[in-house]
């Protein structure tokens, strides 16, 4: 995320968070980078899911967004608190990143190369 996101904003980071929304069955409207009231109340279901807020607002640095899988990801403890439950979307996107790690393993290791 590039800035805060709310409704009337539009851009290619608010389509990541409407295909975010969705990949987690919060949203069903079109995929089309306008934060319109469908993605504000999307938000607000996935905030209240998280625990968070439910403010219809997705502020600065709350969501990490990676392009590409496998990626390495440089979390700094002053940031992120260890220890504490994670929510759903977190778990989820942790077994997403643990499995795309373990494919491109398996394929380096097929074709004699290490990922």
């Amino acid at each position: 995320m590039f800035r805060s996101l709310h409704e009337g904003a539009r851009g290619a980071d608010v389509k990541q968070l409407q295909a975010f929304l969705r990949s987690m069955g919060f949203y069903r409207g079109a995929v089309d980078g306008r934060f319109g009231p469908k993605t504000r109340t999307a938000t607000q279901v996935w905030q209240r899911s998280v625990g968070a807020n439910p403010s219809g607002i997705v502020s600065l640095n709350s969501i990490v967004y990676v392009d590409d899988l496998p990626a390495r990801l440089d979390i700094q403890p002053s940031v992120v608190r260890i220890g504490i439950r994670a929510p759903r979307s977190v778990r989820v996107l942790r077994s997403e990143l643990i499995e795309a790690v373990a494919s491109a393993n398996r394929e380096a290791s097929s074709a004699g190369g290490v990922a």
